[in-house]
């Protein structure tokens, strides 16, 4: 090979070298894209045994529809019991606020008892000073009166101790009202509902199974779709929001489908230890050098697809404006 062969092959390496490292001013082909949507778990609130699958694997739900059927004996008895004691305990309130009408009678009329004797009283001892009636016409309406005021202030303890029997009453309500409330809330809580609109994933229960407190049941995949590209670190320079691009889905070949650049990721996880603070992490990949990290970059298609399945693989290019 001659002296200018060598030198036109490095020229033409360096070219190269250039272009591949420059060419995200340009634009920025990604084969690290995926299909992504939000997906949410479908949880157990309660123990109990399966009794109904309401749904079938990949079936599209939406809010509030069932989805499994829980044995609801046990939390139905449980209901029953609560709302008896809670009647019960309602209706010893109603006797307590009767029993306090009548004490508070039978204290006004003791009152005005005791006010009748001590008029009487005061009448007689002005009458024994004149010498017109006998000491013992006094002494007797004394104890009579002494009598009076007794009754008064049993009758005050007997009111103080009825109103104490209703605030406990009430408080015994306030406690039953709470458990009511729990179980029912648990009742039900024995038909799982989809808490979002979506498509089952990941299905796999039959009646009679048993089924345990914050167990995952499976999935539910939304049916609002994106494209996550991670992108190389040396590639942002030139990518912003608003951008165009196109994406090719490897489940839908022969086909560019137009989107636009959402939002680009502000942190990442330098190793797996990390992401207990939510950040991202995308493995780098490594041959014989490690290569540049890379940052996850959302992008919205500018139409909606049917058909897309979360994960699957996707080809990413963006042209800067």
């Amino acid at each position: 090979m001659s002296k200018h062969h060598w030198l036109y092959t490095i020229l033409a390496c360096v070219v190269l070298y250039a272009a591949y490292y420059t060419s995200g001013y340009f634009f920025v082909y990604n084969n690290d894209a995926y299909v992504n949507s939000d997906w949410v778990n479908v949880p157990s609130q309660l123990d109990g045994k399966i009794v109904k699958v309401l749904v079938k694997n990949h079936q599209k739900v939406t809010v509030g529809q069932p989805l499994v059927q829980l044995d609801a004996t046990n939390y139905s008895l449980a209901l029953k019991q609560a709302q008896s004691a809670l009647a019960a305990t309602n209706s010893t309130i109603d006797i307590d606020n009767s029993n306090i009408h009548s004490a508070n009678i039978k204290l006004t009329q003791d009152k005005f008892q005791l006010n009748l004797d001590q008029k009487d009283l005061m009448r007689d001892v002005a009458l024994e000073a004149k010498h017109l009636i006998a000491k013992q016409s006094v002494d007797a309406e004394q104890t009579k009166t002494k009598i009076a005021r007794l009754q008064v202030a049993s009758d005050k303890v007997a009111l103080s101790k009825t109103k104490q029997q209703l605030l406990l009453d009430q408080k015994n309500v306030q406690k039953l009202q709470a458990t009511v409330a729990k179980d029912q809330w648990q009742l039900n809580n024995t038909t799982i509902r989809a808490s979002v609109s979506g498509y089952v994933s990941n299905l796999d229960l039959q009646p009679g199974d048993y089924v345990q407190q914050a167990d995952n049941l499976f999935s539910i995949v939304k049916d609002n779709w994106w494209i996550t590209a991670d992108i190389k670190e040396s590639n942002l320079i030139k990518i912003q929001p608003g951008q165009t691009a196109w994406v090719y889905l490897t489940s839908k070949p022969g086909h560019l489908y137009k989107a636009h650049v959402v939002s680009i990721d502000r942190g990442v996880a330098r190793s797996q230890n990390e992401t207990r603070g939510g950040l991202p992490y995308v493995a780098p990949a490594t041959s014989l050098i490690r290569y540049e990290y890379r940052v996850p970059v959302k992008l919205q298609l500018d139409e909606h697809i049917p058909g897309l399945i979360k994960g699957l693989s996707a080809k990413v290019f963006v042209f800067p404006a």
